[in-house]
């Protein structure tokens, strides 16, 4: 049993940037991604209709990126679009097998919810509880996680279902940073969130 409770129907999977981006031979691979990818199928299945990806979009240049951004992209140059192979911004095929038409959001940044039509899609749903899962568990989950708090939504995160190429970050994020939320997320297994939202 949850700490809060069993899932309720307004539940919603977010899976966050299953990419072949992060999970293929990249300067951004985050080489565990895979190892997740069984868990995520089972979320997503066992609610037809209830996942959104959101999934991590890079610009053409640096330059036409705002702010920091841009130094960030001036950095990380080979994953501007023009630098990555054909479908490479695409889910990892299992995903991209059962993800529905309209589920795929496309995100400039870390956070999911930068993007209206993130909100805009949660509220047509009727969602106030998010249940996460995805990579990278210290940047772009927890970017949307706290996002996710600060509108009110019951989080829960899948602690074996996120993970990141930092495995450091991947586990503070889990054991240090997400517990002081405690009144808003909750950090499960795959097995105790399919029992919850049955």
């Amino acid at each position: 049993m949850l700490r809060f409770g069993p899932l309720g129907p307004n539940t919603i999977h977010v899976a966050i940037d299953l990419q072949r981006l992060f999970a293929e031979d990249t300067v951004w691979s985050t080489p565990t991604l895979m190892d997740i990818v069984p868990n995520v199928v089972a979320l997503t299945n066992a609610q037809p209709g209830r996942t959104l990806f959101p999934r991590f979009v890079t610009p053409q240049a640096a330059a036409d990126a705002p702010g920091t951004w841009r130094r960030y992209y001036t950095r990380w140059h080979d994953v501007t679009r023009p630098m990555l192979a054909s479908g490479m911004l695409d889910l990892v095929a299992p995903l991209a097998a059962i993800a529905p038409p309209g589920s795929i959001i496309d995100k400039p940044t870390h956070s999911a919810f930068a993007v209206p039509e993130f909100a805009d899609r949660l509220a047509a749903l009727g969602a106030d509880t998010l249940l996460v899962t995805g990579v990278e568990t210290d940047v772009c989950v927890l970017g949307t996680i706290l996002d996710g708090i600060d509108r009110g939504f019951r989080i829960v995160a899948v602690s074996d279902a996120t993970t990141s190429s930092s495995l450091p970050g991947h586990c503070a994020t889990l054991d240090l940073i997400l517990p002081r939320f405690d009144q808003q997320v909750e950090i499960v297994t795959t097995e105790a969130a399919l029992r919850a939202w049955s």
